[in-house]
């Protein structure tokens, strides 16, 4: 059983107890109940007849209830006498629930508090087979909803972009479950089957065998758990049960998921051409000719020259096939050196060749070549006798697949930017705000700080939409975004948590004063007017702010003080800065 629905229960056993009667005796302990929930519980009579429409009317509402519907003051009136240019929130259901006692959940949609909100409600009835009472049980599920809707649209572009890759590309979810694969891919785990959601060890152990799948699947968790990226150039891979090599050049990172869970994603591609190649090279002799003529891949052999201190100063060309004279846009370059062929040539060349050929230790590296506009992954060996000063140089184009892990890179990178990020305003959204007060949070318990929190709710930004557009309300919020910025230090956040609410994190301030003062200039940012097209619109806002320690010791109970705060600030008048109270008696301007 959920949190949620413990308390539910303990919220209709405390209900049901009420017996007709006893509600003068029990107020308190009624009271107690209704206050000791963080969402909204309210109770209503139903009011319905053949002759009228269905209606209620509010007997008991808690603070909660006040907070997420914005409705004050409502016991003993009916929702159409306080809505009446609204549409009833689900009556039939409440007097279905009347009726038959039988208990009922299901999302509502209200425009109840100026603004557009989604509902998850339960509800069931009070007292006996006569009680017209329901007591109805809510949860603000708006911000969830447009999170699901969100993650839903970035899935399906990360989908799509594993997709097209040209190279092998799949991902590993914080649960080490293999969720994605592209086609390229699939080809390799292609004969296990219902591939997806399967446990990622379970899956190596399928494709490639007990020892190969420990390696691989303890690279993935350090990479999971360290966020460190992992390379292997040449990654040996027997399939199980087969006894066939295959090799792999494969990198692995860490990827924020659009969940805001990290996951590894690996993209890799077949080099076993390559390293076969690489192994005819280093055995030389009739093999090494039979490979020469066939391979697929650029190669040559140089004879590398020393001067009289055994220093290398140039290198002579002494065989190369027709892949390389495409590929270098050379002819004719048969007992050239390379100083003949291109007198500026750098040094480097001649000066690597020069290491492999006395000391037999082979090299690999990546080069571009800018004169074709191509990527190359050359690898360097010794052949024949050392003294012979031979090294045999292999050209491998790897520029589709370089391109390709630096678009997928590229779109990684904006993934998780996307992940942290809201699209209008560019500011940091919910997720990445609450890790940042999660961070500030322990900084102030570590080094004994204060830190605040103010709650920035724009007012009259509805109406701006219904009459003037969302075009035009778009542009109030990415102007007043950009204005509360640039009033704010460097060392502080402002996120957009929803709609027109805005949120600053203040990691360390030196007296309320300070606070106040801010609060206040923020105030006078946003009321600047905005001009969208030849028209200029103004708003103002209501900001409530909140202190830790002194109003609450985590996250969530800081969020809900400011957000109190800020509709205090609403109810008195708007445009102006309330500092969250936990008491009547306790100043709200702080």
């Amino acid at each position: 059983m959920s949190e949620r629905d413990v308390q539910n229960k303990a919220a209709a056993d405390a209900l049901e107890g009420l017996e007709e009667g006893q509600e003068a005796q029990t107020t308190d302990y009624y009271r107690a109940v209704f206050d000791a929930l963080t969402e909204g519980l309210c109770v209503l009579e139903v009011i319905s007849s053949d002759d009228e429409p269905a209606d209620y009317r509010f007997i008991e509402v808690n603070d909660a209830f006040e907070t997420a519907t914005g409705l004050r003051d409502v016991t003993g009136a009916t929702y159409r006498e306080r809505m009446p240019a609204m549409s009833i929130l689900a009556p039939e259901s409440y007097v279905r629930i009347a009726r038959s006692g039988t208990p009922e959940r299901f999302i509502a949609d209200s425009e109840a508090g100026g603004g557009a909100r989604r509902f998850d409600v339960y509800a069931f009835r009070l007292g006996d087979d006569d009680s017209r009472r329901v007591a109805v049980h809510f949860t603000d599920v708006t911000q969830r909803t447009l999170t699901e809707q969100e993650l839903l649209d970035r899935t399906e572009q990360f989908s799509s972009l594993i997709a097209q890759a040209p190279i092998g590309v799949f991902l590993v979810d914080a649960a080490f479950r293999l969720v994605h694969v592209n086609p390229v891919a699939e080809a390799v785990f292609g004969a296990i089957p219902d591939l997806i959601d399967r446990d990622f060890e379970e899956v190596m152990r399928l494709v490639w065998g007990e020892e190969l799948a420990e390696d691989v699947v303890r690279a993935f968790r350090y990479t999971l758990e360290t966020g460190a990226p992992q390379h292997e150039e040449d990654l040996e891979a027997n399939v199980a049960g087969q006894g066939v090599s295959a090799y792999y050049d494969w990198r692995i990172d860490r990827l924020l998921l659009p969940d805001g869970g990290y996951g590894v994603v690996c993209y890799f591609s077949d080099v076993s051409p390559l390293v076969e190649a690489r192994r005819a090279l280093a055995a030389s002799g009739e093999y090494y000719r039979t490979v020469f003529e066939k391979m697929e891949q650029g190669f040559c052999v140089v004879h590398v020259l020393f001067d009289d201190t055994n220093t290398p100063v140039d290198c002579r060309y002494v065989e190369m096939n027709s892949v390389f004279e495409h590929q270098s846009g050379m002819r004719d370059a048969l007992g050239k050196t390379m100083r003949e062929l291109e007198p500026n040539v750098e040094g480097f060349w001649w000066e690597m060749y020069g290491a492999v050929a006395l000391t037999g230790v082979s090299k690999r590296f990546m080069d571009y070549d800018d004169a074709v506009d191509r990527w190359f992954d050359v690898s360097a060996v010794r052949i024949g006798e050392p003294e012979d000063n031979k090294v045999a140089i292999m050209f491998h184009d790897v520029t589709e697949r370089k391109r390709a892990e630096e678009t997928l890179q590229h779109s990684v990178m904006q993934l998780r930017h996307r992940a942290h990020h809201d699209h209008l305003t560019g500011l940091p959204n919910r997720i990445l705000f609450e890790d940042r007060l999660q961070l500030g949070l322990a900084a102030a318990a570590r080094y004994s700080r204060s830190l605040a929190i103010l709650f920035i709710d724009l007012d009259g930004f509805k109406e701006i939409n219904d009459t003037q557009g969302h075009s035009c309300g778009d542009e109030v919020l990415k102007v007043t975004a950009r204005r509360l910025q640039d009033a704010l230090r460097t060392s502080d956040t402002l996120a957009r948590m929803h709609g027109d609410e805005f949120v600053v994190l203040l990691p360390d301030f030196e007296t309320l004063a300070d606070v106040r003062s801010l609060a206040k200039k923020l105030l006078s940012e946003v009321a600047q007017p905005v001009s969208v097209g030849d028209d200029s619109v103004t708003v103002s806002a209501s900001i409530g702010v909140s202190l830790y320690p002194k109003n609450a010791g985590n996250s969530h109970g800081l969020l809900h003080a400011a957000d109190a705060a800020m509709y205090q600030a609403k109810a008195s008048g708007k445009n102006t800065v309330r500092f969250f109270k936990s008491s009547p008696h306790e100043r709200a301007d702080g």
